[in-house]
């Protein structure tokens, strides 16, 4: 083991550090990559993400460091890379040596691979790769270049497990000599690509010659994309510094390199991109305190530069696009949960409206019912004021006076006339009132049928109205209802939810005229009392000069008049008697059965209501149970992303 070896094993490499770091950033990779593919089956953005972190981990995987060490023949290119690896690989000798393009990697285990310019490939053992990659000291003695332009060799590929430097992910590349290489453009141009660091060996003894001047001012060139500015990562390393004998020789060749290199026209930018070293006093086994110390700070600008210039420049653009790709994913979760409270709130709402619903039909039966009473009180106005004005007709016609004083002429008594006057009274009025009875009896069977049919058909046709927006609101089956509510009530129960035939009317019509019957016989028999007409027929005996009949004819005319200056008094209470019976049967047998039938309906929506009430309830049930774990599930995936997130903030150098 070199010292070189034994130093780097007992600091921590940064280079080692960056790896380490890489590592730990591409295990962030995976983890969001489970996460992300368990999240699929949920939701399918983020199979974007998905593909997004495939692109960073590929990117990780591959990340790999390139460094270039070129310079002229001669100048100790082979002795550096030795050194820089910590093994005696490149064949060294004193004049030319390499021939072609040789890149050290590591590899599991040791492997040569050449590759040559017609796509072929063969694994080569280490003597046929030193003599491969020499070319021969005839030409190297006379410099001659044709023997570089007639190699078939487009590279070789050197695997090895234990190198320094590549251990930790770096490529170094060992060109052949550029000053009078035949394709010298050709492979500069396959130097540089893919190159992280270009390191430029020159001689101490013989310090920047034009030639090299020239090529380092191509190498910069093309290392800034053909701008003339400074080139970032560009190394000038000034090699063989033990050949200068003195501190004056050596502080002389500090100086012209420095005012070539950061002079008016700056080769190079950054700090630390200049060295003096002794390769070979740096190399395994021929290292000397004083050259290896500073071929070690050589190695550390450059193994900085790499990390943090270069790799750590990486890691942080992965660490940002896995941050963006990690707000994405904490985004599509936060919309996943969105979406499920969304979800509960729906079956919420959809159950709230339920619960209106029933308040709205229990409120639609309120509404109709008072519409329907202020419906009915509206007709029986009407009614009242039609039978009113029909009544002040009739009275006013007096055709019922002139009957009514006929029919007096045919009255009879048994009674006597001296012992019995109020006998002969009450008989006569009787018959007035069951006379009287009679015509009123024909009058409202006249009148108040038509009356009465009248107002029915135009208060049917409104209540009829608003029970079927009754039905059309609760979304009711109108036929299919009626018949059961005709099954359940029988009899006329068809009329009550449909319109008046003429059965109905008539059965209406007799109901209201029977009723009248009895009750204004009653009616009238309270207003005409014996009491109304004896004043009268007493004064009528007390003049009379006739005999008994002519006396008995008189009395008749006493209690007609008296009955009949009565009867004005008694006419309010016989139209309000005719009405009333008239509201008390419209009440019960139309009014009644028609509110029985709203409280039907609105008693069947409710139960509809509320039958899909229970359902949605039980349905909300299963969705909150169904969310809560798909809430659940998200909060666990949330958690595991923020602590991939905490991860990858601490792998970062602050």
């Amino acid at each position: 083991m070199t010292n070189l070896q034994g130093n780097q094993q007992r600091r921590v490499s940064s280079l080692a550090e960056f790896q380490k770091s890489r590592k730990e950033l591409d295990k962030s990779c995976n983890q969001l990559f489970k996460i992300f593919q368990e999240g699929n089956q949920h939701n399918s953005q983020f199979i974007t993400l998905i593909t997004k972190i495939g692109k960073v981990s590929k990117k990780l995987q591959s990340q790999r460091f390139r460094i270039a060490v070129v310079g002229e023949f001669s100048r100790g290119k082979s002795t550096l890379i030795n050194a820089l690896v910590g093994e005696d690989i490149q064949p060294v000798r004193a004049i030319a040596c390499n021939r072609t393009i040789t890149v050290l990697k590591h590899g599991l285990q040791k492997r040569i691979v050449c590759h040559y310019k017609n796509g072929r490939q063969e694994n080569i053992s280490y003597e046929q790769y030193k003599v491969l990659v020499t070319i021969s000291k005839e030409a190297a003695r006379e410099y001659r270049s044709d023997e570089l332009g007639r190699s078939e060799i487009e590279e070789i590929i050197f695997e090895h497990p234990d190198l320094e430097l590549c251990k930790n992910g770096v490529e170094i590349v060992d060109s052949p000599g550029l000053n009078e290489h035949p394709h010298r453009a050709a492979i500069t141009q396959k130097l540089l690509k893919d190159t992280d660091a270009v390191i430029f060996i020159t001689n101490a003894s013989h310090i920047l010659p034009q030639g090299e001047r020239d090529l380092i001012h191509d190498f910069r060139n093309q290392l800034c994309g053909g701008k003339n500015e400074p080139a970032n990562n560009f190394f000038i390393v000034v090699n063989k510094l033990d050949q200068l004998d003195s501190e004056e020789d050596k502080q002389d060749v500090k100086e012209v390199v420095e005012k070539f290199v950061y002079g008016q026209n700056p080769i190079i930018a950054g700090e630390n991109r200049v060295h003096f070293i002794s390769a070979l006093k740096a190399s395994p086994g021929k290292s000397e305190k004083q050259y290896l110390k500073i071929f070690q700070e050589f190695y550390c600008s450059l193994e900085n530069f790499l990390t943090s210039e270069r790799g750590f420049v990486e890691i942080k653009q992965s660490a940002t696009t896995l941050e963006v790709i990690i707000e994405s994913g904490l985004n599509i979760l936060q919309e996943l949960e969105n979406d499920l409270n969304c979800k509960i709130k729906a079956s919420e709402v959809e159950k709230q409206k339920l619960i209106e619903q029933i308040g709205e039909v229990s409120g639609q039966g309120i509404r109709i019912r008072i519409q329907i009473q202020k419906l009915m009180s509206k007709m029986m106005d009407k009614v009242k004021q039609e039978v009113c004005e029909a009544w002040k007709q009739w009275v006013k016609e007096g055709s019922w006076e002139e009957t009514l004083r006929k029919k007096s002429e045919q009255w009879n008594s048994d009674k006597n006339l001296i012992l019995d006057q109020k006998g002969i009274v009450t008989d006569y009025l009787n018959q007035f009132i069951r006379e009287l009875s009679e015509e009123i009896n024909k009058w409202t069977d006249k009148n108040i049928k038509e009356i009465v049919k009248h107002n029915l058909e135009i208060l049917d046709k409104e209540v009829n109205h608003e029970i079927k927006s009754l039905y059309k609101k609760n979304n009711i089956d109108e036929q299919k209802f009626h018949k059961r509510f005709n099954d359940e009530y029988g009899g006329f129960a068809s009329s009550y939810t449909g319109g008046f035939g003429g059965d109905f009317l008539n059965y209406l019509i007799g109901t209201i005229l029977g009723g009248l019957v009895g009750l204004l016989g009653y009616v009238v028999a309270l207003s005409f009392t014996p009491a109304v007409a004896l004043g009268a027929v007493a004064a009528v005996i007390g003049a009379s000069t006739f005999g008994i009949n002519s006396i008995y004819d008189q009395i008749k005319k006493a209690v007609f008049e008296e009955c009949k200056k009565q009867f004005p008094k008694e006419e309010k209470q016989i139209v309000d008697k005719i009405i009333e019976q008239i509201n008390s049967v419209i009440s019960k047998q139309i009014f009644h059965f028609k509110l029985k039938l709203i409280d039907e309906i609105i008693g069947q929506a409710i139960l509809t209501c509320e039958a899909c009430l229970e359902i949605q309830e039980r349905e909300h049930a299963k969705i909150v149970d169904k969310c809560d774990v798909e809430k659940a599930w998200i909060c666990q995936k949330r958690r595991e992303i923020e602590q991939v997130q905490k991860n990858i903030e601490a792998i970062l150098p602050s």
